[in-house]
């Protein structure tokens, strides 16, 4: 929603939000997570608030440029000449088309969110204990990998298919979505 904001109102509005998403993406998210998680403490509600901290800032960047594309164009100028409201154009014409591009970004981000979840249980500031994470499964296993080195392994492993299955999901739904990219697809079959 900020994003199609700063993209529709543009002016003020605009530079204001875009500086804000700026400073969120030239911080380093996981560092900054991992002391927020040190003050505030470790545990399940904590990190999905840290995390999401972080993540809005590139579903707001991406909205933005989509709306600025979408102003000009033929159905948003009919619908102002018909009288909608901006708030109309905004949620009814603009949003219905960035469903697609949201849909994928936001698979993309639960792979990220996944591997940093996974880094901040490794490091002790996640997911407690009896709670499962494959981070902590990598920390607690460690001590053990000259002996039993499937302990630290397999949670890798499945680490490493989960975030490639997410991205393999989002292309698809990207090639399934996209009319050029689902052309393209159809040829090759």
């Amino acid at each position: 929603v900020l994003g199609m904001i700063a993209g529709y109102y543009r002016g003020r509005v605009d530079d204001f939000i875009m500086r804000l998403v700026d400073l969120m993406m030239s911080m380093p998210a996981l560092l900054i997570a991992l002391f927020i998680l040190f003050v505030i403490g470790p545990g399940f509600l904590n990190i999905i608030l840290v995390l999401s901290l972080f993540a809005w800032a590139g579903f707001t960047r991406v909205s933005r440029g989509m709306t600025l594309a979408y102003r000009e164009t033929a159905f948003v100028d009919a619908a102002r000449v018909i009288g909608c409201s901006n708030a109309r154009i905004i949620f009814q014409h603009l949003l219905p088309n960035m469903t697609s591009p949201f849909v994928i970004l936001g698979t993309l981000e639960v792979g990220a969110i996944i591997l940093a979840e996974a880094s901040l249980s490794f490091l002790g500031f996640g997911i407690q204990p009896p709670h499962p994470s494959w981070g902590l499964m990598i920390s607690e296993g460690r001590q053990y990998i000259t002996s039993a080195w499937w302990l630290v392994t397999m949670p890798g492993v499945a680490i490493f298919l989960t975030a490639l299955s997410l991205n393999l999901l989002a292309s698809s739904i990207r090639s399934l979505t996209d009319p050029v990219q689902r052309e393209r697809w159809l040829m090759l079959e």
